[in-house]
């Protein structure tokens, strides 16, 4: 067993989240990261600014990790570094111990008497928003999110229950009642405000509607056309992705490739010449199955 899975597995400490995070954050990026990914990257897990983070950095986790030869740190170019030489195995081993690790430390923060959203709560909120401010599209590694009761909680009655749109009453902290918005849209959004920015209206593939059908519901859509697909398109391809990035489910590729055909249909090539030009270009180019990874030059 190397010593990161050794730390991990058997020496692993933790007051806080950090380590984990710290360690996870690395091995995603290839074992190393500035200080300013790892510093957004705890900004995940904590509601505190990025700047703090950095303080926190500088601190705990950085010199606990050194001393126990898992990380090394340049001053100069203010870059951590992992200390490990893993194989693609041992290094998807190393990672599914952080997130391991940082679940029991997030579900060890929720309050079991105010019922208040628990930190993994927080993360299925973040990931079903595909970590963006629903409000105005911002990515979080920009500005950090917050939960938001769409239903605000001054409005909850005697049981901590909210009436929603429609007359459903849910608990004020139930998912159905919480959004993601950026700290900036959030801080605008005033207490009397119950506006719903999450998006419900999407593109779907063309026989969706005749399921839904099926199932005896009476589905309300319109066609698209023009500039109008086009931005659709974009935001699908975004909403795909995401969520091959979130669960690496190979069947969410099925998925990016239709968006990827209709957005060359838009682009007036269809899907026979769309494939014929990447056969092109991976012929002249290569494609990616080598793992070449450009690291500069000598």
């Amino acid at each position: 067993m190397s010593k990161l899975l050794d730390f991990l597995q058997n020496r692993m400490s933790m007051s806080e989240v950090y380590q984990p995070a710290i360690i996870h954050e690395l091995l995603r990026r290839g074992g190393t990261a500035s200080s300013d990914d790892l510093a957004r990257c705890l900004a995940r897990y904590d509601e505190s600014a990025i700047e703090y983070y950095k303080k926190i950095l500088a601190r705990y986790p950085r010199e606990t990790l050194r001393k126990h030869g898992i990380v090394e740190y340049d001053a100069k170019t203010k870059q951590y570094t992992l200390l490990a030489a893993l194989k693609p195995t041992e290094a998807a081993r190393a990672m599914e111990f952080c997130r391991e690790k940082i679940t029991e430390w997030i579900d060890s923060r929720a309050d079991p008497h105010t019922g208040r959203p628990s930190q993994s709560k927080r993360l299925e909120i973040l990931k079903a928003a595909h970590r963006k401010c629903q409000a105005c599209g911002i990515p979080g590694e920009l500005r950090y999110l917050d939960l938001d009761h769409i239903v605000p909680r001054s409005k909850a009655d005697r049981r901590d229950r909210v009436t929603l749109q429609g007359g459903r009453k849910v608990h004020v902290d139930s998912p159905d009642n919480l959004q993601a918005l950026c700290y900036t849209c959030n801080r605008s959004k005033r207490d009397r405000d119950q506006t719903d920015f999450r998006r419900t209206k999407k593109l779907v593939r063309d026989r969706v509607s005749d399921a839904i059908r099926a199932e005896g519901r009476d589905p309300v859509t319109r066609t698209l056309t023009g500039t109008r697909l086009a931005t659709a398109l974009r935001d699908k391809l975004i909403e795909e992705v995401g969520e091959y990035l979130d669960d690496h489910d190979p069947r969410e590729l099925e998925d990016i490739l239709e968006v990827v055909f209709a957005l060359g249909h838009s682009h007036g090539v269809d899907r026979a010449g769309l494939l014929a030009r990447a056969e092109s270009k991976r012929k002249s180019h290569g494609g990616f199955r080598k793992g070449v990874y450009y690291v500069g030059d000598r």
